[in-house]
């Protein structure tokens, strides 16, 4: 007779906790705007059923994730004690209870956490510098399309509006509608921290992924030429994207 070798069972739940350094608590008032824009703010509210923070202006999340896939598991793997959680953040700070406790902390699936996360990392937006007026064009007529190009002149002509902006922090809150009887499209430019990007959100979102930063090239190319990137570079060399004529043609 012989037995199969032991394998652990894998935990139903995994503690995490998301942080993030928000003294004024503006990242925090981005995020809830975000969120209520896009459909979310349920998926943070319940995030606020175990909140903390500390002097050194962090604040902390924690929430239990269903099932987690080996990927987004952290240094719990059984689950434990809640004492696991450090007492102190990386300043050496003492984590102090605003909301709740170890009994009420949330539990999401695996997909919420993705979108919370995502949620908090397009809300922390650090403005790119206004391109020089004397900056020399890029030979590459996707870059050179993404630093001339204005969000409105690649979704306007597409049919979304522009519902909201968000000031000197420069984000905006773009809407399409998505048909009869679906919820409107919705999506969100600028607030990627990487980058000028389109986020697109809700079940309804084709051509865009969603929860997928596009910058405006990909976007012009989706819609103008589903996705066919070379035949989005060749109609945008011709409207004299890239190298200036005179330096193409040597």
């Amino acid at each position: 007779m012989t037995r199969e070798p032991y394998t652990p069972a894998a935990p139903a739940r995994i503690l995490e906790a998301l942080e993030v350094h928000d003294p004024e608590g503006r990242h925090l008032a981005r995020v809830y705007a975000l969120a209520e824009h896009t459909g979310h703010l349920e998926l943070l509210r319940r995030l606020n059923g175990w909140a903390e923070r500390s002097r050194s202006g962090r604040w902390r999340f924690p929430y239990w994730v269903a099932h987690a896939p080996e990927a987004v598991r952290t240094a719990l793997p059984d689950a434990g004690p809640v004492a696991r959680l450090p007492s102190v953040d990386g300043t050496g700070a003492h984590w102090e209870p605003l909301t709740g406790g170890p009994g009420s902390a949330p539990v999401l699936t695996a997909a919420e956490r993705e979108r919370v996360h995502a949620l908090f990392a397009a809300a922390d937006h650090r403005p790119r510098p206004p391109l020089a007026a004397s900056a020399p064009r890029s030979w590459c007529p996707r870059e050179d399309f993404n630093e001339r190009t204005a969000w409105a002149d690649v979704l306007a002509p597409a049919g979304w509006t522009l519902q909201a902006e968000g000031g000197s922090e420069g984000w905006a809150f773009w809407t399409r509608p998505a048909g009869f009887l679906r919820a409107q499209q919705t999506a969100v430019t600028g607030l990627d921290p990487t980058g000028d990007r389109l986020c697109a959100y809700g079940p309804h979102t084709a051509p865009f992924e969603p929860w997928v930063y596009y910058d405006q090239f990909t976007a012009y190319a989706l819609l103008n030429h589903d996705g066919d990137v070379r035949a989005a570079t060749d109609t945008l060399a011709t409207q004299g994207y890239g190298p200036p004529p005179a330096l193409a043609a040597a």
